[in-house]
């Protein structure tokens, strides 16, 4: 009777040991920084684009596939063969991950003013590729966007 005892008393103490600690390392995680200034070059054939980005996530929704939402505020301008402009965008995106590696999604109006024998989209969208791990500053993006093109970005979070 008594060895029945101490195993039963074994496992529960095991069993609070392992939820605690559990709820430590949830509680532990640092979070993403709320806003962050951007900056991406961008490259397809004679287009070429370079764009600012200020953006502010809006939600970190907790157990679910997404890890953010977010809105992006971007101004740039852009070259072709034949013409130049620039464009202002505005963006509502969310990105997935809860680590340090995120696919990321983004669209919106683009709200731009052009120039002479220019042509500006009216959607702005992009996505791809995102190294942020949370509660660190530093920032890195690729991928595919309109009007940034095919993009590399660098961005710091504060």
């Amino acid at each position: 009777m008594k060895f029945q005892f101490f195993i039963i008393l074994f496992f529960l103490c095991f069993n609070i040991a392992t939820v605690d600690t559990k709820a430590q390392t949830i509680g532990n995680q640092p979070e993403f920084y709320k806003n962050s200034l951007q900056g991406s070059l961008g490259f397809a054939g004679l287009y070429a684009a370079a764009t600012s980005n200020y953006e502010r996530i809006i939600s970190l929704p907790k157990e679910k596939w997404v890890t953010a939402t977010y809105l992006r505020f971007g101004i740039g301008a852009y070259g072709v063969w034949g013409g130049k402009g620039n464009f202002t965008y505005l963006q509502y995106g969310v990105f997935t991950g809860k680590k340090a590696n995120h696919f990321e999604i983004s669209a919106g109006p683009n709200i731009g003013f052009k120039e002479v024998d220019s042509e500006i989209p009216v959607v702005s969208f992009s996505t791809g590729y995102r190294l942020q791990k949370p509660g660190k500053h530093f920032m890195l993006r690729t991928g595919v966007g309109l009007p940034e093109s095919i993009y590399l970005g660098l961005g710091w979070s504060f």
